[in-house]
């Protein structure tokens, strides 16, 4: 693709309405943790009851990711798109409402539409903007992280200058939904590039692809460790002794943070065939940050600070890793499929075992314990799944 070629009106009010599809995946879901203890206290939810509502987004994302192919083979991928940002908009006007049903049912809804765009993302990007897939991967992935840190960083704020209203900091993400929903709107009478009339390569078996599977490892882990960390660090700061909203601007400023860095990996993974070196390299700040969590708890903001900024890095590489290693778009939302189905799930289990954990402990090392052990895995993953290879390759895999 040229540069010209790039900037042509078309591709330019695609990337406008991806980047605002990203822009609706994630403050709906970080405006939940800095305001965790206070929806605890004011529904009368235990701290495990706090997780799994925290959690049950995630678990929709995993148990709604695999369908998401088959309906785009049918639908189109931008009609679906529709539905999705539709269904979205309806989670979050539930939690406006006040009764405790509404809460779950609209955070149930979110989760659903959510889980859809996550696997359609990468997908439209590799669709509409191949060969640059990863650099718009880039930059959709720093809208995320940018709205997931005006999610968490605004959510007190917005509370405390509503006379305590929580749900309205919940919901606040609602108008960048429906300026999505009118983009994709225009874009779904015209979608005429569903799944199966786009990809006419042999079918792939990704449930025996060692591709598939690694990038998998890759997805669940680094969601395990984003949607704990977002959920409960700033429980974890107020335990410590920080305010509550401290708790929340520290994580607002730490996922800001990530984001420079985010674009840099999403970048370099657009110069680059083999990205072992890219998936695994800024791990080991991850490490030192929850080790620092677990021995030095008085300097968590800055440990706060540190996990930010490598989980701003983490998102775009796993983006990244399934848009290169899949050879064709209906490759990428199948493989997309897989991976974010196993992975949220495994991740929405995340805030329920670390709230857990702290109850059986009474301590929250436990829990720093567990990321730690997902950061070990990454790992693993990112050596695996970097390596210079294209899902389909291995005849094994057909």
């Amino acid at each position: 693709m040229t540069q010209a070629s790039f900037w042509s009106g078309s591709r330019v009010f695609s990337l406008v309405a991806v980047v605002l599809l990203a822009g609706s995946l994630r403050a709906g879901v970080t405006a939940f943790g800095p305001l965790a203890v206070r929806i605890g206290a004011d529904v009368g939810l235990s701290a495990t009851e706090v997780g799994a509502l925290a959690a049950s987004p995630v678990l929709a994302f995993g148990l709604f990711a695999v369908p998401t192919a088959p309906l785009a083979r049918r639908l189109g991928f931008d009609r679906l798109a529709l539905l999705s940002l539709i269904v979205l908009a309806v989670g979050l006007g539930l939690r406006l409402l006040m009764p405790e049903w509404s809460l779950w049912i609209g955070t149930a809804l979110l989760g659903v539409g959510v889980a859809t765009l996550n696997v359609l993302l990468p997908v439209l990007v590799k669709r509409d903007f191949a060969p640059n897939a990863p650099l718009v991967l880039g930059i959709t992935t720093c809208t995320m992280t940018g709205t997931a840190a005006l999610g968490a960083g605004l959510a007190v704020a917005i509370t405390d200058t509503t006379g305590g209203q929580w749900r309205l900091a919940l919901a606040a993400s609602l108008p960048v939904v429906v300026v999505a929903i009118a983009l994709f709107a225009v874009r779904g009478w015209r979608d005429r590039l569903g799944v199966a009339s786009s990809d006419h390569s042999p079918h792939v078996n990704i449930w025996r692809s060692p591709i598939a599977w690694s990038v998998t490892a890759y997805m669940a882990l680094q969601s395990t460790v984003f949607y704990t960390f977002v959920n409960w660090m700033p429980t974890i700061e107020q335990s410590s002794g920080v305010s509550e909203a401290n708790a929340g601007l520290h994580l607002a400023i730490a996922q800001v943070s990530g984001m420079p860095l985010g674009f840099l990996v999403a970048w370099l993974m657009n110069r680059s065939r083999d990205q072992r070196i890219i998936a695994v390299g800024f791990l080991p700040i991850t490490a030192i940050a929850l080790l620092g969590g677990m021995f030095l708890p008085h300097l968590m903001p800055v440990w706060t600070v540190m996990i930010g900024l490598t989980t701003g890095m983490m998102l775009p590489v796993a983006l990244g890793l399934i848009s290169e290693r899949a050879a064709t778009a209906g490759d990428a939302a199948r493989m997309s499929g897989m991976a974010q189905s196993i992975g949220y799930f495994c991740a929405g289990l995340g805030p329920i075992v670390g709230g857990g954990l702290f109850e059986a402990t009474g301590s929250w090392m436990a829990t720093l314990g567990l990321l730690l052990a997902c950061v070990t895995g990454l790992v693993f993953a990112g050596l695996a799944a970097g390596r210079d290879r294209t899902l389909g390759a291995s005849a094994a895999e057909r």
